[in-house]
């Protein structure tokens, strides 16, 4: 993951509910959030105006850019149960998988239209599609 500049601003609506503000800079607007399966610390974000998907670690208040890659932007996020994996669907009819222990994405993958949905197996070693046109499944 890249780290790029980033501001956050926090405010207390009172003394018990706290309110952060995260922001990346190019990372609007916000199209989909995802918390991580294992923990209330680690959630993901996508904007269809920007390639990146940014990792927020709330501990540290910190947001942790995937690697950028020319092309579209991310309309959508699906961790796997396992949380070995994230799906990203782009705006245009293409997508990636994420290796959450690495963070390398696997082979970008292509379908007939845009992507408008996601389902992962509770083993999430399948993945189902759905596209404009058809059902896709794949088998990690």
């Amino acid at each position: 993951p890249d780290k790029d500049k980033s501001s956050q601003g926090k405010a207390k609506a009172d003394s018990r509910v706290s309110v952060h503000l995260l922001q990346y800079n190019g990372h609007s607007p916000v199209s989909d959030v995802a918390w991580h399966p294992a923990g209330e610390w680690l959630l993901a974000s996508c904007s269809p105006d920007d390639s990146a998907v940014i990792l927020w670690d709330l501990l540290a208040q910190q947001p942790i850019p995937l690697r950028r890659l020319l092309g579209p932007g991310v309309s959508f996020l699906s961790w796997a149960p396992s949380a070995e994996y994230l799906f990203a669907a782009h705006t245009d009819a293409s997508f990636k998988i994420w290796d959450c222990r690495t963070w390398e994405a696997l082979p970008q993958w292509k379908v007939q239209g845009p992507c408008q949905a996601a389902a992962w197996s509770p083993d999430s070693r399948r993945l189902l599609v759905a596209s404009d046109c058809a059902l896709h499944t794949m088998l990690l």
